[in-house]
């Protein structure tokens, strides 16, 4: 890589034009790739001490802002060591003093953790004079504490050529009063101020012009103060998700992703805003048009071409994850974030009972009516934003709250509920910073509500499955679900091994491919035995002995007719010759005109759940109670040979399949019901039942 081989030979001392030629260039590459101050700053961390120790280097590259400011900032705390590494201490100072305070190259807020550690460091360095007794002015706590103390004061220019590494990062003042902030926050004109305003300093973020600390917090504690008032924060949510869409349609409409709009349209919000809000919030249109860029040159039609027509909506989740990020308290915190979810939901929801209620065949003035990318969007930016809070181990509670939070979002967004926003929810179910992280949650907290998902996805295609032809939506959508279950099949197949029962439940029995998809899988711990092997022995494998693990609830469908009871009072004492006629006429499903009425053409006649539910609990039963006996000798047995001889051609077909269902990978379950099948193959009277 270019930029790799140019950062290793910056550090070769030649000259002091000679490392900010290469940085230059470091500065022009960065322009093209966006991750690149990230790597560099990754690079730098594997480097050898001294390398990191170069000063003028490392201002050259923080003056040109080519590191991520971040993560060079844990890096350099880290390579402290506590204070315990003097070189590093003597090296942070100077860089505090270079590029902190004398030529504000990066901000106390961005160099936080150096400046903390400093800081201990220090109060120590003060603890070992003796008490009462201050230490010299010249001595190196005082020098050192004197720094920080110049550091945490310095303030930031309204504006500078300084670029950010992130929207949002900067600490906000120990006073977050803000005048007018009990006003109202779903003020339009408002909430489109703060919104393009944001989204301006969202697209500076990706170039090399940026906004002071000062001016971020300012938008950020007005954020923050309207999302943690009980009154303004649905108002302000529901008139931002408005916004947002009004604008998404604009920039769309024009022929380019043209930022006069914006201009236009914060300047007419600008004039309405009353005196002490404007005040407050400062204009950074109009600012940005009098920042100076790295060649001094100053850009008057700033950023004119907009990155994307979603870039106020990325912006958007950038000011919530950074409201969420300083609101010291976490039930606060998790409110936010739940009512911004649920003004989601709630918008996508009405937009779908409007397009449903004014749907017209050749009506074009409904055509755009259930447009939900700008709610996708938003839901799948706010994913991407709020997973590094998933992933702090520190904070663990709250990210598995934040993972149940979106989880009821998808729960409630179910296609069943909101069909125009099904392709949409299936991607959000597979989403890369969802369904790995809630399926790698701390004791498997998150399967429970990723089953149910699941299963929202499953039964909201059965109808469709179930018909002789799909249209071409439903087909695209059927290839989604086949995809979303071969990323749980090789990534995590132990889901689909403890839920196979639930989900085959959901699944149409003309399914083949999807079910088979869900029984093929098996544990990651467990090699399966060649099958092609001459004296290969299936009876003998130790794991045939050994119980699989089934979350699903198998029994409830029992429910149906009081079956349960019936198939317990049998197994306990036999006490019905006719047990099989007596099941069979309590799983047959009563037509809608009565028992006369003729069912509706293609329903089926038996109920299938119940009969899969049968299935298993009397297969479980036999294992659990008849270990030392034969299988053949059992009162389990005998009902499965009464009933696949006594059921008519359709339900004997639902019944094998509920035991075939069960043979997977290698368990007792498997070996039971293998068994089962051959003796009842081999008991038949009837040659229909043996070619069934």
């Amino acid at each position: 890589m270019i930029a790799q081989k140019i950062f290793k030979y910056l550090y070769d001392g030649r000259s002091k034009l000679y490392t900010q030629v290469h940085v230059a260039i470091l500065d022009k590459l960065r322009e093209s790739c966006k991750r690149l101050p990230k790597e560099l700053t990754i690079w730098m961390s594997f480097m050898e001490d001294y390398k990191k120790l170069d000063r003028e280097t490392t201002v050259a590259l923080l003056s040109r802002g080519v590191l991520n400011i971040s993560d060079y900032d844990m890096m350099l705390s880290k390579f402290l060591d506590g204070g315990r590494n003097s070189a590093a201490v003597d090296f942070a100072a100077f860089i505090i003093q270079v590029c902190v305070v004398d030529n504000s190259y990066t901000s106390a807020a961005e160099m936080s953790n150096t400046i903390d550690t400093l800081s201990k460091y220090a109060a120590r360095l003060m603890s070992s004079f003796p008490e009462g007794t201050a230490p010299p002015p010249d001595s190196p706590a005082s020098k050192l504490a004197a720094l920080i103390d110049r550091a945490r004061k310095r303030t930031a220019p309204a504006l500078t050529g300084t670029p950010r590494n992130d929207i949002g990062s900067a600490a906000p003042p120990d006073d977050l009063s803000v005048p007018g902030a009990r006003k109202l926050g779903g003020s339009r004109d408002m909430v489109s101020y703060i919104i393009i305003q944001w989204t301006f300093m969202y697209e500076a973020s990706r170039t090399s012009h940026s906004v002071s600390d000062q001016v971020v917090s300012a938008y950020v504690n007005r954020g923050h103060q309207i999302l943690r008032n009980e009154e303004t924060r649905e108002p302000f949510v529901r008139a931002a998700i408005d916004v947002m869409v009004l604008l998404f349609q604009s920039i769309s409409m024009a022929r380019k992703h043209d930022s006069d709009l914006l201009r236009t349209l914060a300047s007419n919000a600008r004039a309405n805003l009353p005196e002490d809000v404007r005040t407050t919030l400062p204009d950074v249109i109009q600012l940005m048009s009098m920042v100076p860029d790295a060649n001094g040159n100053v850009p008057l039609s700033f950023n004119q071409e907009l990155s994307s027509v979603y870039c106020m909506v990325d912006a958007f989740s950038k000011l919530v994850s950074a409201v969420l990020r300083i609101e010291p308290n976490r039930a606060k915190a998790d409110e936010t974030l739940y009512n911004v979810l649920g003004a989601i939901i709630q918008s996508i929801l009405y937009i779908q009972s409007m397009a449903l209620s004014t749907e017209k065949e050749g009506d074009e003035s409904s055509a755009n009516k259930g447009d939900l990318r700008v709610h996708f969007r938003l839901l799948s930016d706010l994913f991407r934003d709020l997973a590094p809070r998933v992933d702090d181990k520190s904070d663990n509670p709250q990210g598995i709250q934040i993972l149940v939070m979106f989880a009821n979002a998808l729960h409630a967004l179910q296609p069943a509920r909101a069909p125009l926003f099904a392709f949409a929810w299936v991607e959000l179910l597979a989403h890369r910073h969802f369904m790995p992280r809630i399926l790698t949650s701390k004791q498997e907290q998150g399967w429970a509500l990723y089953h149910q998902l699941i299963l929202h996805l499953l039964s909201f295609l059965a109808p469709h499955l179930r018909s002789s032809s799909l249209s071409d939506s439903m087909r695209a959508f059927y290839k989604g679900a086949l995809r979303v279950l071969l990323v749980l099949l090789h990534d995590f197949p132990e889901f689909l091994c403890d839920y196979h029962f639930s989900l085959c439940d959901e699944i149409p029995s003309n399914c083949v491919q999807l079910r088979n998809l869900v029984l093929s899988a098996f544990p990651r711990s467990m090699r399966l035995p060649d099958p092609f092997l001459p004296d290969l022995k299936v009876d003998t494998l130790p794991e045939m002995s050994a119980p699989p693990r089934v979350l699903s609830k198998f029994t409830t469908a029992l429910a149906t007719n009081n079956l349960k009871a019936v198939i317990d009072n049998y197994l306990k004492v036999r006490s019905s010759v006719n047990i099989s006629q007596e099941i069979i006429s309590r799983l047959l499903i009563v037509p809608p005109g009565g028992a006369e009425a003729a069912a509706p053409p293609g329903s089926p006649r038996y109920h299938v759940r119940a009969i899969n539910s049968l299935v298993f609990y009397v297969g479980q039963l036999a294992i659990s109670q008849t270990q030392n006996s034969p299988i053949t000798m059992t009162p389990h047995m005998d009902l499965f040979r009464s009933l696949v001889n006594d059921f008519d051609p359709e339900g004997r077909y639902h019944f094998l399949n509920a035991i075939a269902n069960q043979l997977r990978f290698p368990n007792n379950h498997t070996h039971y019901f293998s068994v089962s099948l051959l003796y009842m193959f081999a008991d038949a009277k009837k040659e229909i039942i043996q070619e069934q």
